[in-house]
């Protein structure tokens, strides 16, 4: 009896001992699960944007803002100091080829063209009373030879007539007055040579002279006609149709030599600079296609040039349009662009993280099938657009992944979503 009682005590003791070991593991067990849960990172999921990896196809893209801009400009200057005297446009007016827009005086141009024309008044005058003078003196010389041969070949007739009767042994004047007659031939034969040389010397003088005269007049003639073109210049007109965007000077302002007076920009010749964000940009090639949006509709071009500065957070993009420009297109209107990167027909792809930039691999949070919890798995991906990103590795279709932007949890291995 005292045996079987003894070992009902001992079996009610174990039994209490395992009773009691099994209370403290469920509670040690129930610690350890506490303090793991609570190394996990509780997030709200109101506060998560999520996205489901898909596969298709998937139009690449980037955008950007800018403006039109010239493919054209120049600034027009003044030439010489002037004054100007009437304005005859202002900013922003579109105007044609060869239209007024201003005009300009200078005093001491107006002096030089007044002097050059009373020079060329008086060369012309010179011209014509040496020209005049000449022939009066040349009609003289001729009179003087004219006579000088009338009395040669009286002569001449007298010695041929004597000569031949002196042939047929007849002879009229004896030998001294037969020297004497050939003596006056040749007299007269010298003084007619004589007259006729001086008539030949009075041409080649007058020539001479009036070819100075006339190398003068030329002369002052082209400085009149340069004179007259400085002048006309003063006039200052487009080159081409444009717009006038800047006017630097006002009527009654007197204009140094070399001061610029109206910037022009072409009106028919516009491209499109657009400002594309440098985490973008490497993506952005050149001859790519391009649609750019305005309030008036849209127009197509392609990226001409990449510009290599980044200036507070963007590099510019030189677009060249393809097609005719909106209605009320002009330089310096907003415009909204539109670049195709690439397009892929089966794609894995997602909306892109906030964090996260092209063909990098970067660490993202996976949520599990319940959506209860998300894990911190490295994903490789590829090309981004505006919205979506490639997926190379790391996740599989129908994966859902948090997007938005990441807490202090960042660096969590997994996250509790409650």
């Amino acid at each position: 009896m005292d045996i079987s009682v003894e070992d009902k005590k001992s079996k009610l003791i174990y039994i209490k001992i395992l009773l009691v070991i099994l209370v403290l593991g469920c509670i040690v067990t129930g610690i350890i699960l506490l303090n793991q849960d609570a190394k996990q990172m509780r997030v709200d999921s109101a506060e998560l944007m999520i996205s489901q990896v898909e596969q298709g196809e998937l139009f690449l893209e980037v955008r950007g803002t800018g403006s039109f801009l010239p493919e054209s400009q120049y600034w027009i200057s003044s030439a010489r100091q002037s004054i100007l005297d009437k304005l005859y446009v202002k900013t922003g007016d579109i105007v044609k080829k060869n239209q007024l827009l201003m005009s300009l005086s200078a005093p001491e141009l107006q002096q030089q063209m007044q002097n050059k024309e009373w020079q060329i008044k008086f060369l012309k005058a010179q011209l014509n009373a040496k020209s005049h003078s000449v022939e009066m003196l040349l009609a003289e010389q001729q009179v003087n030879y004219e006579e000088a041969k009338f009395e040669y070949n009286l002569v001449l007739q007298q010695v041929d007539i004597e000569q031949k009767l002196r042939d047929r042994k007849f002879p009229q004047l004896n030998n001294s007055e037969w020297e004497k007659l050939l003596t006056e031939k040749e007299h007269y034969r010298e003084v007619m040579q004589l007259e006729k040389a001086w008539i030949d010397t009075i041409e080649a003088s007058r020539n001479a002279d009036l070819e100075v005269i006339r190398t003068q007049l030329d002369q002052s003639l082209f400085e009149l006609k340069t004179i007259e073109e400085k002048v006309e210049n003063l006039n200052i007109k487009a080159p081409r149709d444009g717009f006038v965007q800047n006017l630097s000077v006002e009527e009654g302002q007197t204009i140094e030599t070399g001061i610029p007076l109206v910037k022009l920009t072409g009106i028919d010749s516009l491209y499109v600079e657009l400002k594309i964000g440098q985490d973008q940009i490497a993506q952005v090639e050149k001859e790519q296609k391009v649609v750019i949006s305005t309030r008036h509709g849209s127009i197509s071009g392609f990226v001409r040039h990449i510009h290599g500065a980044v200036e507070q957070g963007t590099v510019s993009v030189d677009v060249e349009l393809t097609a005719k420009l909106p209605k009320g297109a002009k330089e310096g209107q907003r415009v909204d662009g539109t670049i195709t990167i690439d397009h892929l027909s089966k794609a894995v792809f997602v909306d892109r993280p906030a964090h996260i930039q092209a063909n990098q691999s970067s660490w993202v949070f996976r949520l599990d099938k319940e959506g209860k919890k998300a894990d911190r798995v490295k994903v490789q991906f590829g090309k981004t657009g505006v919205h979506k990103i490639e997926v190379i590795a790391g996740l599989s279709v129908g994966d859902r992944i948090i997007v938005s932007e990441l807490g202090n949890w960042n660096m969590k291995n997994s996250i509790l979503i409650r």
